[in-house]
């Protein structure tokens, strides 16, 4: 029975195998990089990811769950309609998203999902521009903590907040055709609580710590993982070949991008360090701040895990915010930061 079940494996499930394989190996043969990755990784959610998500995590579960979401449907109805072709309620997921930062978006639609106030075609129409950066990360850790520029903090959130709204707009003339049974956002009276609200808040700290927890594992592992590339100089090579095919972009800032793509701030971080004019550095921030990088967007497939989405998909809206806001990014650089 074990040698048919061998022998029917797909190749993605023996490169999957044998890419497990390998990074065991690896963990063996340079233990002190990945101690030295997982403290760091470690450190960063404890100190930084928990205090500033988690809070964030329980309140929104508490909203929905204290039904708070027809509000939000009375007020914006007409605008989420007439621009995205979404119900009211979906302005409480963007708003979340835009003030909380990853994956609070992502989390607020899965619950929009689970309270059954979305068609699938609108659930994976939201995410395309729900989940977004914080203006806590652009404005503090961006633009004072790594930049030393609040006035690029604020060009890099203006940017990002508009190529959320782009995106929203583009990607309604996807899913709306495809969407026959779209809701159509009927109004639904505020009704009573149907729990106590001790019980209610216990299932939002009970729920919003497990998705914390999960963070912190994604946020370890994907901080190893940039260790041991760092030390190999893996993405020396690819921003070389990048940068003969478009010159305009320097290398190091390719290098760095390429390693943001993996894991946003450290990238982040390493574009501010290069000698790369203003109007590239914010264009080249913009991009990696709309796209989340990796280590992001496996903390959004842990929230999203029950939820009927194309993470391909989504992953495809978020490379198209980017490029949005990259461009956007650059453009208002050019204008304001003289």
């Amino acid at each position: 029975m074990m040698r048919d079940s061998i022998r029917t494996a797909s190749a993605g499930t023996w490169i999957l195998r044998l890419g497990a394989v390998f990074f065991l190996t690896v963990l063996l043969v340079y233990p002190q990089t990945v101690f030295e990755g997982a403290r760091e990784g470690l450190l960063l959610w404890f100190n930084t990811v928990f205090p500033a998500q988690f809070p964030f995590f329980v309140c929104i579960s508490l909203l929905i769950e204290l039904d708070v979401l027809p509000i939000f449907q009375r007020i914006f109805e007409p605008f989420m309609r007439r621009v995205f072709g979404l119900p009211g309620e979906a302005s409480f997921v963007w708003l979340s998203g835009c003030i909380s930062g990853y994956p609070v978006g992502a989390k607020a639609a899965m619950e929009l999902w689970n309270k059954g106030e979305l068609t699938k075609g609108q659930f994976q129409h939201l995410l395309c521009f729900c989940n977004n950066s914080g203006p806590l990360f652009i404005l503090g850790t961006i633009g004072v903590g790594l930049l030393q520029n609040v006035t690029v903090g604020y060009v890099l959130l203006a940017a990002h907040i508009l190529s959320s709204l782009v995106n929203g707009i583009l990607f309604r003339f996807v899913y709306e055709k495809g969407d026959a049974g779209r809701r159509e956002g009927k109004r639904r009276p505020i009704s009573p609580l149907e729990k106590p609200f001790g019980k209610m808040l216990g299932d939002s700290v009970y729920s919003g710590m497990e998705l914390i927890l999960q963070i912190g594992g994604f946020i370890i592992l994907f901080s190893v993982l940039l260790r041991l590339l760092e030390g190999w100089q893996v993405a020396a090579y690819p921003a070389a070949l990048i940068h003969r095919l478009l010159p305009v972009l320097p290398v190091d800032v390719v290098e760095s991008m390429l390693y943001g793509i993996l894991e946003l701030t450290n990238g982040v971080r390493y574009v501010s360090r290069t000698s790369a004019a203003l109007p590239v550095m914010a264009a080249a921030c913009g991009f990696l701040t709309a796209f989340g990088g990796l280590s992001i967007q496996a903390q959004t497939a842990a929230v999203l895990k029950e939820g009927p989405v194309s993470f391909g998909a989504y992953l495809g809206a978020k490379v198209v915010q980017g490029v949005i806001a990259g461009g956007l990014s650059m453009l208002l650089a050019l204008l304001f930061l003289r």
